[in-house]
């Protein structure tokens, strides 16, 4: 893979992870069970850890 393909590709799962992201919040503010609102909470934890193991590999 080129490095401007690799680029594009980190780029697009970038969106997708801030889309998602986006998302849970939006649904945790909307008022869910205690138990969703756990579950989207280890969501977005989740979320930006993939973040952080993207700036890892972005950084090398």
């Amino acid at each position: 893979m080129r490095a401007n393909d690799a680029d594009k590709e980190i780029q697009d799962i970038r969106q997708n992870f801030q889309d998602t992201s986006s998302q849970t919040k939006r649904l945790m503010n909307a008022g869910c069970r205690p138990e969703e609102y756990t579950q989207l909470c280890k969501d977005l934890a989740a979320l930006d850890a993939a973040n952080q193991v993207l700036d890892q590999i972005q950084s090398k």
